[in-house]
């Protein structure tokens, strides 16, 4: 019985070192720099624009002002605050795909977003 279970708990320390890698897994800065867009947006349009230094914009829609916030990147690990009125927005998303063209990430609760680069005219 010992044996089963110890081999039980090997096999479940060993599948979750390679979650634990890819969790760590490291994003270029400067390749989320620039201004995405909601792909495939029905009812709630949305864009954000991260800058050099930590900055972001984020703009819902022609109507609406713009808030301006902050975000940090460690890792995978996007964590984004807007002040909206008198509150505090933080949000923490894991960045799960970055490419030049493409953002997608995954919140706490399974959701994922995804986003694309503006192209500058």
């Amino acid at each position: 019985m010992r044996a089963v279970l110890g081999g039980t708990l090997g096999l479940l320390v060993c599948c979750a070192l390679p979650a634990q890698e890819k969790k760590d897994e490291k994003i270029d800065p400067a390749k989320l720099v620039g201004k995405w867009e909601l792909k495939n947006a029905k009812d709630r349009a949305f864009t954000i624009e991260f800058q050099k230094g930590g900055k972001a914009t984020l703009s819902t829609n022609p109507k609406n002002p713009t808030v301006t916030g902050d975000y940090t990147l460690d890792g995978n690990r996007l964590t984004t605050t807007f002040r909206l009125g008198g509150d505090e927005q933080k949000r923490v998303q894991t960045i799960t795909k970055l490419t030049d063209g493409e953002l997608v990430t995954r919140d706490g609760q399974g959701r994922e977003q995804t986003l694309g680069r503006v192209k500058e005219k």
